[in-house]
């Protein structure tokens, strides 16, 4: 299981490029959404969302667009971290190695879930 150093690290790390100006992205607008943001973001942190989910695309979340994910293929990816707040974490991630995002993190409410599923040795936080 996860140690409070590396889990406060990876927090830490995530608040840090925010903080420095990384364009923030997040990916996911279902149920976690609202409890990520109260505690990692404010909504005019966020740039904009992007969602799998094709009948949410131009709408908006708590007053944040929601875009199709493929947008991401066109920001700069050295100055763009995502904040994935999805239970589809192993899917999303693909996409984002395949779309050659360098900075992302899970939200910390799906950390544990992603621990389980993967060997520890193998997580590289992405900064």
């Amino acid at each position: 299981m996860l140690t409070d150093s590396f889990s406060n690290n990876y927090e830490s790390v995530f608040l840090r490029m925010v903080s420095e100006g990384y364009k923030l992205v997040i990916w996911g607008t279902g149920r976690e959404f609202e409890k990520t943001q109260k505690r990692y973001f404010r909504i005019n942190d966020a740039a904009y969302a992007v969602d799998n989910n094709k009948r949410l695309w131009g709408s908006e979340v708590n007053g944040l667009q929601i875009k199709p994910p493929n947008v991401l293929k066109e920001e700069n990816r050295d100055n763009i971290v995502v904040l994935i707040v999805s239970q589809h974490l192993f899917s999303i991630e693909k996409q984002l190695i395949e779309f050659g995002i360098k900075h992302y993190f899970a939200s910390l409410l799906f950390l544990d879930r992603y621990i389980i599923n993967h060997d520890v040795s193998t997580i590289i936080l992405k900064n």
